[in-house]
């Protein structure tokens, strides 16, 4: 492993890792504050977490979590997020604040054991050892990682959802039995709570499924709305806070393709936009300020065009402020 300043002459070596013939070669850096994580299997570990700070001295295996040559299939580090792809599972890195970020891995190959791990500054050191449903032998679950807010994180391993501060302590199984869809999408709220989707096998139909929110605490965690079998199992990845205690998103459900959805959680309720019927997937919402200016519009385009839309905070019902050009309706 190479370190540089972008100069010939600032070119070094820091470390050589493996058994020099060149044959290892490390992977999937990831800042974290002004040290990088990476993977690499240095001939006597598998694919494993180390860390470096630039240094000699600095640079070397985190934690040996899966001992042997398998290593803990680890892999797809960037821009600060770890995804865990070489195994049948769906998993992250997350940061909880600058010095502490958690992660999932396998800690025996043999038996499947996947366990959550923190690590700092202080060290690395295992949260829990997540309860998994097997088949044959065989890890079958999904682990997910959101984070909360003010310190905490979501984890959903299978059926249950875990809460955790990076510690062990800390760390505690909050709901059970969930059946949460293997491409369910937890959307962080930003205010500490975050929304998913929670499928009720009774409704019957594999889309049936149900908007739910979470606070990191048993009773926080509950069904915002019972909806229709025609619902899909995940969410979009953009919430858009109103301001009010609503949040607003985009998605197929309740048998409406293209729906706008406002919601509050802490009231229970949701109901649908009556004015945008055609989003197409690729909406954007954002807080905007109104100024009016004299100018002369441009001429309408096709009513095909995109368009952008104006929702009160108030207010439920939107109006349609211009189309994609800027030409007014």
């Amino acid at each position: 492993m190479w370190v540089t300043d972008g100069t010939e002459s600032g070119a070094q070596m820091v470390r050589d890792i493996g058994r020099g013939d060149g044959s290892v070669s490390p992977k999937n850096f990831t800042l974290v504050g002004d040290r990088a994580l990476f993977t690499v299997a240095d001939g006597v570990h598998g694919d494993e977490l180390w860390v470096t700070d630039g240094s000699t001295e600095g640079t070397h295996l985190l934690r040996g979590i899966n001992p042997g040559a398998a290593g803990s299939a680890i892999s797809g580090m960037t821009d600060g997020t770890v995804q865990l792809t070489d195994r049948p599972v769906g998993h992250d890195m997350i940061s909880l604040d600058e010095d502490k970020w958690l992660y999932t891995a396998f800690a025996s190959s043999l038996e499947y054991e996947y366990s959550l791990f923190a690590t700092s500054k202080d060290g690395d050191q295992t949260l829990i050892t997540l309860d998994q449903h097997t088949i044959g032998g065989r890890y079958s679950g999904e682990v997910r990682l959101t984070v909360l807010g003010e310190g905490k994180a979501i984890i959903q391993s299978a059926e249950d959802l875990f809460v955790t501060d990076g510690t062990p302590d800390g760390t505690k199984i909050i709901h059970t039995r969930l059946t949460i869809h293997a491409m369910t999408d937890f959307v962080s709220l930003g205010d500490g709570r975050a929304l998913f989707m929670n499928r009720d096998a009774s409704q019957g139909g594999v889309t049936a499924a149900d908007l739910w929110v979470t606070d990191g605490a048993e009773a926080g965690t509950y069904q915002i709305a019972r909806m229709s079998n025609e619902n899909p199992t995940s969410l979009l990845d953009h919430v858009q806070d109103l301001g009010d205690g609503r949040f607003a998103f985009a998605a197929p459900i309740e048998g409406h393709a293209g729906a706008v959805w406002v919601t509050n959680p802490s009231a229970s309720s949701l109901e649908r936009n009556p004015t945008i019927n055609s989003w197409s997937g690729y909406s954007v919402f954002m807080p905007i300020v109104v100024v009016e200016l004299p100018v002369e519009p441009p001429v309408e385009p096709p009513p095909s065009s995109p368009a952008c839309w104006w929702m009160p905070a108030s207010t439920c019902p939107t109006m349609r402020m211009c189309n994609w050009r800027g030409a007014m309706p």
